[in-house]
């Protein structure tokens, strides 16, 4: 069974950080230990939110111990609060990563990275926390990354800057290739405001494998008119399943970019299947505020605890979908 060290948040309440990426990586076969940044009662859209950040001295010692005592075979990185705490468990994995000596038998430790800095371009962490993002990412050390669009331009230091084409997303894609094997944007506008009027009703994602001649894969999937938290931790989470068990550092060129496609389609089937199931398990009441106020209802009213808990994943009633290849709908559209 491969090990993980899963650090990221942790609520009490509800299923986002740890919470939302350590079950399904159960399910999957995965022993998951999870070191958490943050213990805080419930996640912010609840309005009100009690607990605290995990001291960096703690963070510290925990991971020390657990890094000089425990194999991973696997590391997951989200939610880290401030610059302290990033350097605290970057520096850690990388050392470990550095120490690790490998074998034609031993599959090397994978590092899937997720910048958790911000989306629709607002920041929700400290700003010295990006450039310290960026010397982690380029050390050589990060096998993937999942950055949303937003998250890429501060990465790249081209915030603020409009994307407007394929070429623009490849260049910023190109150049962190350099150094991470494994880009996976979650999420683009950059194809949202021009070819096609449907594309306003769908999410694109964009995934880049390095050594591939500057190929991106895209892939669209409907927009579903509702408000959730927890997707990008879940996402993460099944992505770094999938890239395991690819193996991406042993595989031929050949059969690497095809099972890759594949694996990127069954992430985001199994996203879609958990959405569809947290909908579908809501109450009459939700649903109808949701229908009535545009998809984004319980955002806007805000602090609403009861509404709240209904929008959480079902991270427990979706169990059946983590490992589930039937039924698939190829969300790939084209090579660009």
């Amino acid at each position: 069974m491969p090990t993980l060290l899963s650090t990221q948040s942790h609520v009490v309440h509800g299923y986002v950080g740890n919470k939302a990426a350590a079950f399904p990586l159960q399910c999957l076969g995965w022993d998951v230990d999870c070191l958490n940044t943050v213990q805080f009662s419930n996640h912010t859209g609840y309005g009100k939110v009690v607990g605290d950040i995990t001291p960096v001295d703690e963070l510290l010692k925990i991971t020390n111990h657990l890094l000089q005592n425990f194999k991973y075979n696997s590391f997951l990185t989200g939610y880290l609060p401030n610059k302290d705490s990033v350097e605290v468990i970057c520096d850690n994995i990388l050392n470990y990563k550095k120490n690790t000596k490998s074998n034609s038998s031993t599959i090397r430790p994978l590092w899937l990275l997720d910048p958790v800095m911000g989306d629709d371009g607002h920041i929700y962490v400290d700003p010295n926390v990006i450039p310290t993002y960026q010397k982690y990412v380029l050390s050589g050390y990060v096998d993937i990354i999942t950055p949303n669009q937003f998250e890429l331009q501060l990465l790249t230091n081209t915030e603020g800057k409009v994307l407007n084409t394929t070429d623009d997303l490849r260049s910023l894609i190109v150049t962190l290739h350099q150094k991470v094997p494994i880009i996976v944007i979650t999420s683009t506008t950059t194809y949202n405001n021009n070819h096609k009027e449907d594309d306003k009703n769908k999410i694109t994602c964009i995934a880049s494998i390095r050594n591939n001649n500057g190929k991106l894969y895209k892939f669209q999937v409907p927009k579903i008119n509702s408000y959730f938290t927890g997707v990008g931790d879940l996402f993460s989470a099944i992505l770094l399943d999938r890239m395991w068990k690819l193996n991406y550092q042993n595989a031929t060129a050949d059969m690497l970019v095809k099972d890759f496609i594949k694996s990127i389609n069954y992430v985001l089937n199994v996203i879609q299947k958990v959405l569809q199931t947290t909908i579908e398990n809501r109450s009459q009441y939700i649903k109808t505020l949701l229908d009535q106020q545009g998809g984004e209802g319980a955002a806007k009213i805000g602090g609403d605890a009861k509404i709240m808990a209904e929008m959480e994943l079902k991270i427990i009633e979706s169990k059946d979908h983590y490992d589930n290849k039937e039924n698939l709908i190829d969300y790939f559209v084209d090579v660009i």
